[in-house]
């Protein structure tokens, strides 16, 4: 009984039934695949096909099929010879796929003219999660997937206790975008867009976050702000002097200086402005005021005491112009700065302000003049008063959060480059923290009172012997800037086997060491930096197994026809 079963077993996996299946299967898994990459690219066709475990299961399969087939003509004769190299070639292609999806590497290498380097870099995304000030952190692999994912799927942290973390969200083409979202406790927002009969512009602010509380959308400055808009003479304000001695820094007001003579601390010295020029302009080997915008801010000053008077000039946008009367440094040993703000200032300016119960109010200032405060009401449009400009406040939150995260994109066209992004959350507690993270990103996040590094990059491999980028070269089209050719003269360096030999690596002219093949993939090219060669860098042990079937089994498939030809030439000329 176990005979027989074993016997129909093998008659199965040797059955041409079988092999016609897995042959028709084998050719619309291809086609399938073929169609995947053209539509999501070839990572997407590896992983949902070309190493898949179905896929791999279908070759195994394959592969017993033949191996069957060839031990059921046992005992073989000579006129098998064909038969058998045919179906040993098929079963080294299969073992060298299998070769090449399990062992092959693939990377890349960046070296600046100059630089040595033997670390190349894997499409492996890795996390990397430090405690500081502990001994606890955790590498761990993020699994990236061809296609657009959202869901909740944990990662495993086994070097730090108490923390979770969970990857919600994966874009293998990412595009960087800024949002604000509700949250209760956030700061208000509201989204204001200017407009007329010839353009249209907008934005978020967000009241009390620096950077974003005012947007400058050319016809006007629009805030969001605490605090209404004010008359005031912009000449009252007039910086200040910072003095550095004995290792520190001490600031004065000009204004206090200006009233009267004012002492240094820690010293026996007293500095009086003698005058303050907001535009300070040279005429006739004299200092002037041009007027009374800070365009130039300059003070004149005199420093007293210990027999001592010195009279300076201090520019505030030019901080090392000697002074007017060209004395050297000071015998007091002291440096004074002059800091006066260089902020653009705005003639025509929208504020919109927040009120009791979060209502909005908004304020206008045209040619510097500020108007009244009036209530304002989301979706409604007012007039600017300036150039038939009118303004709408669209969105507007109490409460919100600015954000910066991503959208997915179309997969980019053929050579161009694509950003994947992982939205990662993390728990610790009570505590939650979501951030999204791209290839080199570094965060700083705090979960239950305590702070965690997060970072973001690919996992690296060493090759054992190192290059060194000599010099980059590019060819160009006469006449033109497009690139020609380019190539990379190097040096290999292996202690190992002590060796060193200089070469050239083109595109079409790859380095061969120890089973890897370096080829030159791109470049970089910045002014004013050295050129930085991109090298493409893999081994594939299962090429050699791949070719070395591919001639067993044309040497097998010859092998038969020869034989049919001369087993019996009548019937073969007669087949003809």
């Amino acid at each position: 009984m176990v005979k027989k079963l074993a016997r129909l077993t093998f008659d199965f996996f040797a059955s041409l039934k079988l092999a016609v299946f897995l042959l028709i299967a084998l050719a619309v898994t291809l086609a399938a695949g073929t169609i995947l990459e053209s539509v999501h690219g070839a990572k997407a066709a590896q992983q949902v096909v070309y190493h898949s475990a179905w896929f791999n299961l279908l070759l195994g399969v394959l592969g017993i099929n033949v191996a069957a087939a060839a031990l059921d003509r046992l005992p073989w004769q000579r006129k098998h010879i064909g038969f058998l190299l045919t179906h040993a070639g098929i079963l080294l292609i299969l073992l060298g796929s299998w070769m090449t999806h399990r062992f092959a590497i693939e990377g890349e290498l960046a070296l600046a003219e100059g630089e040595k380097g033997g670390k190349i870099t894997l499409e492996e995304p890795l996390l990397q999660i430090v405690l500081p000030g502990t001994d606890q952190g955790v590498i761990v692999p993020v699994k990236p997937t061809p296609f657009q994912w959202e869901g909740k799927r944990p990662i495993s942290l086994p070097g730090i206790a108490g923390l979770r973390a969970y990857l919600t969200a994966y874009y293998p083409h990412a595009e960087p975008v800024e949002r604000v979202l509700p949250k209760r406790g956030g700061k208000p927002a509201a989204h204001v867009v200017l407009f007329n009969q010839n353009m249209k512009t907008g934005g978020w602010l967000l009241l009390g976050i620096q950077g974003h509380d005012s947007v400058d959308m050319g016809p006007a400055v629009i805030r969001f702000s605490a605090q209404p808009f004010v008359e005031e003479k912009t000449q009252d304000f007039k910086g200040a002097l910072i003095l550095q001695y004995n290792g520190k820094e001490v600031p004065l007001p000009v204004n206090a200086a200006l009233a009267k003579p004012w002492p240094v601390p820690d010293t026996s010295y007293t500095l009086e402005v003698k005058r303050f020029l907001p535009h300070a302009v040279v005429e006739k080997s004299q200092l002037i005021n041009q007027s009374d915008a800070p365009v130039n801010p300059a003070c004149e000053l005199v420093l007293r005491g210990d027999g001592l008077e010195e009279f300076h000039t201090v520019f505030a946008r030019f901080p090392d112009f000697p002074t007017i009367h060209g004395l050297k440094p000071s015998r007091t040993g002291i440096k004074i700065r002059y800091d006066f703000p260089e902020e653009t200032v705005s003639l025509n300016e929208l504020c919109l302000l927040q009120g009791k119960e979060g209502k909005l109010f908004y304020q206008i200032k045209t040619q510097g003049i500020p108007g009244p405060q009036i209530a304002l009401e989301p979706g409604k449009e007012y007039s600017t008063g300036w150039m038939n400009l009118k303004f709408a406040v669209t969105d507007y939150y109490e409460e919100a959060q600015y954000e910066t995260g991503f959208d997915p994109r179309p997969m980019p066209a053929q050579g161009k480059a694509s950003n994947p992004a992982a939205r990662i959350e993390f728990q610790k507690g009570k505590d939650s923290h979501s951030a999204w993270f791209t290839r080199g990103d570094h965060q700083i996040f705090f979960l239950d009172g305590q702070p965690f590094h997060a970072t973001c990059g690919l996992r690296s491999l060493s090759l054992d012997f190192d290059i060194e980028l000599k010099d980059f070269m590019i060819d160009y089209y006469p006449g033109t800037e497009r690139p020609a050719s380019f190539k990379s003269s190097v040096v290999l360096e292996d202690p190992s086997q002590g060796l060193t030999r200089s070469t050239i690596i083109s595109m079409n002219k790859p380095l061969e060491h120890r089973g890897f093949k370096i080829y030159q993939s791109g470049y970089q090219l910045s002014p004013g930096e050295a050129d930085i060669s991109v090298f493409a860098v893999g081994r594939d042990p299962g090429v050699p197994v791949k070719y070395a079937g591919s001639v067993v089994m044309i040497l097998g498939i010859l092998t038969m026809f020869y034989m049919k030809k001369f087993s019996n030439p009548r019937t073969f000329y007669a087949e003809s």
